[in-house]
This record gives structure tokens, C-alpha cells and sequence, in this order.
């Protein structure tokens, strides 16, 4: 189930600019999402469709999730680019909504969602249970392979790791006490970037904290008043940048 390209978008589907490669960040319409400046149309399965983050492994494959509604009940939306369409993909019928997707590799895709998430190693997609009283909102991939996730439980935020026993509670956590606020106070924890498993860095309001596999190291943002970062990114253990928002 796909619709076909635009005709002025070229073969691949990705040669509307000069560069060769997927560009998709930031939030998506219900029914289009951007490929190197070209718009496609997305499958939708039900009403009310809405994609919030996208990953991209290789240039001709990439996975966008979010959250659509049918006969009144939320369900989570996967949908995969082959280069040419978007397509949807069924994975896990108990899922309502996805929340954020990494693709460290063709064959390392996770994604997340408040009460559910899976895993994808290039054969098969496997449903994952996330921890009891848990929702996970975000999640990162490291060069080894290594994922972290971020959740909230007993509105509190935690870092977690992915074991061979399901996901597991980082024993230390990067700002104690870091609780949830709709006001996104430097105690929320709002995203989080992995290199290696001990090598990662997150981000709460105007603050973030790294950890160097024994312990948390947090530094203080120079922002503008009324400003906090809600995403971080870093590259090659000596970079990271991090973007948020400013109030008025």
C-alpha cells in the first residue's frame, strides 16, 4: 500500500536537491512527508494521523512514526521509505502511539512510545513491553549498537538501557529528582544522545549531563532567559549540539 512519486521528483524519489540523501526533521503533516525537499504522500490507516520524529539508516531507507486514530482509539503509526514511497508498516497492535524512532543501521531500528515499543534487525520487527509504569518518550542509538531510552515513571524522569532482558533502569541517573513538568523545567529530561554505551549525553531545559560509563557530569546551557533545549544531538565524542525553544 503506497502512492507513487512525484513524477518531477525524480526515479529515486530523493533527487530534487544536490544532495543524495534524506532530509526529514522537525514535525510532519497527516498526509505528506518531505524527502530532500520533495514532498510524498503517506498511507494513512485511519483519521487524525500525525507523524512527530523520523530516522534515516542509508539514504533510500528511513522510518517515520507517530499516532492514528480509528473507531475512536489511538493507534501507533510506522511507516518505512524505500526510496520511491512511504509505506505502512504493522507491528504492534497493542501500541498506541510511537513517540520517537532511531536507525542506527539497516539492521538496528528502535522505536518507542509511552506504553509500548520494538525493535527491527533487518528480518523481523519484535514488540517490546516497556517497564511497568512506564513511558518511554525518546530513544538513541550508539556506533556499538548500544540503546538508551529515555521514561517517565511515578512522574519522575530515568535514563534506560536495552539488555538482553528487556529495558533496565540505569542504577545512576543524571539529575536526581528530575521530575515532569508541563512547564519543561531544567528537571525534565527531554532527550537523549548516544555514542557508545559509555559515552552519552542528555538534555533537561537548560541544562545537560554526559555520562562516561562511571558516573554524570552535568554543565549548565548559556541561554537566553526564558529559553530551554528540547533536543540534543552528538557526534564523535568531542561535539554536541543541542535546540530548544525561547518564550516571549
Amino acid at each position: 500500500m503506497h502512492e507513487d512519486i512525484p513524477s518531477n521528483c525524480g526515479r529515486s524519489g530523493i533527487n530534487c536537491g544536490r544532495h543524495r540523501r534524506l532530509a526529514m526533521l522537525g514535525i510532519f503533516s497527516a498526509a505528506v512527508l518531505t524527502v530532500a525537499g520533495c514532498q510524498f504522500p503517506a498511507p494513512s490507516p485511519g483519521d487524525g494521523a500525525s507523524f512527530s520524529k523520523v530516522a534515516a539508516a542509508e539514504p533510500n531507507q528511513a522510518w517515520a512514526v507517530g499516532h492514528y486514530d480509528q473507531n475512536g482509539q489511538s493507534h501507533a503509526l510506522l511507516e518505512y521509505w524505500n526510496g520511491k514511497a512511504w509505506q505502512l508498516i504493522s507491528v504492534d497492535s497493542r501500541a498506541t502511539w510511537y513517540a520517537d524512532v532511531a536507525a542506527a543501521s539497516t539492521s538496528n531500528v528502535w522505536v518507542v512510545g509511552p506504553d509500548r515499543s520494538a525493535h527491527w534487525n533487518r528480518q523481523i520487527w519484535r514488540a517490546v513491553s516497556n517497564p511497568k509504569d512506564t513511558q518511554l518518550t525518546a530513544v538513541s542509538i550508539g556506533r556499538d549498537g548500544a540503546a538508551r531510552a529515555l521514561g517517565y515513571s511515578h512522574n519522575a524522569s530515568h535514563v534506560y538501557s536495552w539488555t538482553k532482558n528487556g529495558w533496565s533502569r540505569m542504577h545512576s541517573q543524571p539529575f536526581q529528582g528530575a521530575t515532569r513538568t508541563p512547564k519543561r523545567s531544567s528537571r525534565t529530561i527531554a532527550d537523549v544522545s548516544v555514542l557508545t554505551a559509555n559515552d552519552l549525553w542528555v538534555v533537561s531545559g537548560t541544562d545537560l549531563a554526559h555520562w562516561n560509563g562511571q558516573g554524570w557530569k552535568t554543565f549548565h546551557a548559556p541561554l537566553p532567559s526564558n529559553a530551554y533545549l528540547a533536543a540534543i544531538s552528538a557526534h564523535r565524542c568531542v561535539r554536541c549540539s543541542g535546540v530548544g525553544r525561547r518564550s516571549r
